[in-house]
């Protein structure tokens, strides 16, 4: 198309003749390329049903791969684009309940029964990390092992060392302080706390970011009213009055954020500096800061 367009306008100020050379190249190439879309049509629908099982976080039945399968064909029969067609089909997985929800088979019987190892490990990804599946706890699902109590134990650890364990302290533990939507609070008075509007977004990061370390090292649920440490950039540390030069404080090493941890906060708060204690900045919300 844009070979013709050039034609057009060099036959206006020139002759188009020493184009023609490259008409045939350039026909031969596009040819080529209309006949590669055409051929990558099914391996795009092959990949939609391979991803539409990992959106149900379960093996599709035969029933449902085939069932989208003929809804793109229908689409294609009444004259939609290949382009289309696929959006239209891929529209109707995101509006599946198998995937706006995490519906679990209920065991035979009356009774309690145990759950499949598809349900499990959605179960446990959604706890800590809020989203699907990883492809390595899928595999463990795949295989039935992941039930047997040392490999769910093992998936469990390996989780809980990833960065995203840090969504179980957003989602989790600063809603249970009702804390999720500290960074937008605007309750406070700016003429008694005139720093705060500039510290919140920071006070916030540093609760999530003391769940997430208590999460991903075991820590003891006792540590959130006890904790001898507590992280801070520059600005909340000015803010507290904590730096390395205080004696009995001891401050790591900076992120690529720079946030770093610090040790010792009670024995400086102790010693009569201000510094982070579990009823200050996390409870903030509630108005004690």
């Amino acid at each position: 198309d844009a070979f013709l367009q050039l034609l057009e306008y060099a036959s206006q100020d020139a002759d188009p003749k020493v184009f023609e050379p490259l008409r045939g190249p350039i026909y031969e190439r596009a040819d080529a390329f209309r006949q590669a879309l055409i051929d990558a049509e099914p391996k795009q629908l092959d990949s939609l049903i391979e991803f539409t099982g990992r959106a149900y976080r379960r093996p599709l039945t035969d029933a449902e791969a085939a069932g989208l399968r003929g809804l793109y064909r229908q689409l294609r029969r009444e004259e939609l684009t290949h382009e289309e067609a696929f959006r239209f089909t891929l529209a109707r997985v995101f509006v599946s309940p198998s995937f706006l929800y995490r519906p679990e088979t209920p065991p035979a019987g009356s009774g309690p029964g145990p759950i499949s190892d598809w349900e499990l490990a959605t179960r446990l990804s959604y706890f800590l990390w809020s989203s699907p599946p990883d492809e390595l706890l899928r595999a463990k699902a795949a295989d039935g092992t992941l039930h047997r109590p040392e490999v769910l134990s093992a998936e469990s650890r390996r989780m809980l060392g990833d960065a995203r364990t840090r969504r179980l302290a957003t989602e989790f533990a600063c809603q249970w302080l009702h804390i999720y939507d500290f960074e937008s609070l605007d309750e406070k008075s700016e003429k008694h706390f005139p720093e705060f509007g500039d510290l919140r977004s920071d006070m916030q990061e540093e609760s999530i970011r003391f769940f997430s370390d208590l999460f991903q090292n075991d820590g003891s649920a006792l540590e959130i009213l006890d904790a001898d440490y507590t992280f801070a950039n520059d600005r909340l540390a000015a803010f507290y009055g904590i730096n390395a030069g205080v004696p009995g404080l001891k401050v790591g090493e900076a992120d690529a954020r720079g946030w770093r941890r610090v040790y010792g906060v009670c024995a400086v708060a102790r010693g009569g500096i201000l510094a982070m204690s579990r009823a200050s900045p996390r409870n903030s919300s509630a108005g004690r800061s």
